[in-house]
């Protein structure tokens, strides 16, 4: 299993759940972090037999338009990699039921194919 993390290279180097904006930039964050994903898609294909898109990115993923592109991201992932490869995202033990009314916002991206 392949995982890329990304880190915030800040003072107290702060966990990467409090990346967070409003609706609006959450295009302006997926254009940047999509090629930071693909890059590794494409670096490790046919070498793992599992990949994670994204961890913890419970500031971000509070909005739908997060999970669309995420859903995006996975389908070009396992384009890369194959139908063999598990696709997945690693989401916060507290991620999964966050959205705004408690609605499973996750459910899309995991039940996809």
């Amino acid at each position: 299993m392949f995982y890329p993390m990304i880190f915030v290279d800040l003072s107290n180097k702060p966990w990467r759940g409090h990346i967070t904006g409003n609706v609006n930039n959450i295009n302006n964050f997926f254009d940047e972090y999509n090629k930071f994903i693909l890059h590794y898609a494409n670096l490790v294909k046919g070498k793992v037999n599992a990949f994670i898109i994204g961890s913890e990115l419970i500031g971000i993923t509070k909005f739908t338009l997060a999970i669309d592109r995420l859903y995006d991201l996975a389908y070009q992932v396992k384009q890369i990699l194959g139908p063999n490869v598990k696709i997945s995202y690693a989401a916060d033990w507290s991620e999964y039921n966050h959205g705004e009314g408690g609605w499973y916002n996750l459910d899309k991206l995991w039940a996809s194919d």
